[in-house]
């Protein structure tokens, strides 16, 4: 067969295949010809658009590749994909992804090929890749099971992005020191007004010396301050490192029914609450009150001619996939919606920043606490709400079957006299040695102190050997230069394995102080402390069987 031309035909020409002439019977030559002028510009129509496919596919700054579904192997891959990755041609074409360690996470690798198994399609999913180097490259893969003669494949288009995910990264750090700048002048304006309290009171207080009916109040004036100062620093604890919760079952309608009455007494906002019966959280009781009160205390401000506060505690069940992205299981949801001002819809994605207020006499480490606390708590707190019609803020805590253990055992212990009470305090300040001591030691204790976990050791022990081991002893957790609480517990314990230890830190979300059981400490105090909270942790400890668990 011939064919009379291969070029494309221009307008009015055609292309004509044909056949061999032969001569026929009356010794004429016959020829066949057929016009292939539409096949012709079909084919042409399909080379150039192969040549296009091709220009785009290796002049691609995206790394693009083209693999067999069944085997992963990969059959072509463009000019992009060797600059991104390092990896020629010839080094990459009849391999798979794994055998060339593309993927730094395998698991990641399985679920792409699973996604696109199940879905047929893959969109701008994020995936760290390896170079041939070894560096890291951030790349945004999109890809789809493509047929050719009928055969699947896969066509995966990867975009370097590793430089962007580094230019964020630099510009959350950029906001996240703005956002320290602005903390640090709260922190400084706050603690400021406190110190001037105190300062300013003590001041006072010494000029009236001789009047113990002018400096008493003068006195307890500072120490009202000194509370507010102590309260700041551990609402900024738990913003600023959520505050590992010390946890126990608890109710939820308790611990709601008490805020409520304490926040709205006194008011002229009402409340209504409605508690489903038995809701248990496995939480810290103090940390939870906390974030309850925050957001009622808001409330009632956002109320200021008076209104109804709307508390309600229900069971949640969270299926798989759930739009808070919690695990699926049983939730317990609190939901407090109020009657006021509302926030304007422009605020309401600052509320969780610290130092954020609408109230002219508000701090804004309300909410950022909460969010904090919830979050400590595995739990999700979501705030909804419409100017000038109300607030709505939503929390789901993860629900607990363990029942609430009260204190009645305590009752059944005979109490000891103080004198027969000896305690022993390590801790490095001198300051704090000298008031524990005057502060037991004035209430009848027999109390020795010492500033080295070594000296604690040392004291024990001797009256281990004494037959007069110390009834409770409290250990300070850091002790700079030396062996901290933790340290110091053990090497008690290893000698005595029933001394009762008490852990005394101002981190109170340090795990040693939110799971002191767990390193062998019968109970934990949380600095500044008073003397009342000192005698109660004493009364606690001494009256109550121990239990504990070692790590």
């Amino acid at each position: 067969m011939n064919t009379c031309t291969s070029t494309p035909p221009d307008s009015g020409q055609r292309v004509i295949s044909d056949t061999a002439p032969v001569i026929d019977d009356s010794s004429m030559l016959v020829a066949i010809g057929r016009d292939i002028t539409d096949c012709k510009l079909v084919e042409e129509a399909l080379r150039l658009s192969e040549e296009k496919f091709y220009a785009v596919f290796q002049s691609s700054p995206d790394a693009i590749t083209l693999t067999r579904l069944s085997d992963s192997v990969f059959l072509e891959v463009n000019e992009g994909f060797a600059v991104m990755t390092g990896y020629g041609t010839k080094e990459v074409v009849g391999r798979t992804p794994g055998e060339l360690n593309l993927l730094i996470d395998p698991a990641q690798e399985a679920l792409l090929a699973q996604t696109l198994e199940n879905k047929g399609i893959v969109n701008n999913t994020v995936a760290h890749f390896r170079r041939k180097d070894g560096s890291e490259l951030i790349g945004q893969l999109s890809a789809r099971i493509v047929k050719i003669d009928n055969e699947p494949y896969v066509l995966s288009i990867t975009r370097d992005i590793t430089h962007r995910e580094q230019m964020q990264k630099e510009l959350l750090k950029a906001q996240k020191l703005e956002a320290l700048s602005v903390l640090a002048g709260g922190i400084a304006h706050n603690f400021n007004n406190v110190l001037t309290g105190v300062i300013g009171y003590i001041s006072f207080a010494k000029k009236h010396l001789g009047d113990p009916g002018k400096v008493l109040p003068l006195l307890e004036s500072a120490e009202k301050s000194s509370y507010r100062a102590a309260a700041l620093a551990r609402q900024l604890l738990l913003f600023s490192r959520g505050g590992s919760p010390v946890r126990k079952p608890i109710l939820v309608d308790e611990l709601v029914q008490e805020s409520v009455s304490l926040f709205l007494t006194g008011t002229n906002v009402c409340g209504a609450v409605d508690c489903a019966p038995n809701q248990i959280i496995h939480a810290d009781a103090q940390q939870v009150s906390q974030a309850f009160n925050n957001i009622i205390l808001n409330a009632v401000h956002a109320m200021p001619e008076g209104g109804t506060l709307t508390v309600r505690v229900n069971s949640a069940q969270l299926p798989v996939g759930n739009r808070h992205s919690l695990p699926a299981g049983d939730y317990v949801e609190i939901v407090f919606t109020d009657s006021g001002c509302g926030i304007r819809s422009e605020d309401l994605h600052k509320i969780y920043d610290p130092y954020f207020t609408t109230k002219e006499s508000g701090t804004g480490l309300g909410l950022s606490t909460t969010f904090s606390i919830i979050n400590g708590h595995s739990g999700r707190i979501e705030i909804t709400s419409d100017a000038g019609k109300g607030t709505t803020a939503t929390i789901l805590l993860p629900s607990s079957a363990e029942k609430p253990v009260g204190d009645a055992a305590a009752a059944k212990h005979t109490k000891r006299h103080r004198k027969d009470i000896s305690i022993l305090v390590m801790d490095d300040e001198k300051m704090i040695r000298e008031l524990v001591d005057a502060l037991l030691g004035g209430q009848g204790y027999e109390v020795k102190t010492c500033a080295t976990g070594e000296a604690a050791v040392e004291f024990y022990t001797s009256s281990l050997r004494e037959g007069k081991a110390y009834s409770l002893v409290i250990l300070d957790l850091v002790i700079p230069g030396g062996i901290g609480g933790v340290q110091t517990a053990k090497l008690i314990l290893d000698h005595n394995p029933q001394a009762v230890l008490v852990v005394s830190s101002g981190y109170a979300d340090d795990p040693a102080v939110a799971e002191y059981e767990k390193h062998g400490f019968s109970g934990a105090i949380v600095k500044p402390y008073n003397s009342q909270q000192l005698e109660e942790t004493i009364k606690r400890l001494l009256l109550r069987p121990r239990k504990v668990a070692m790590v």
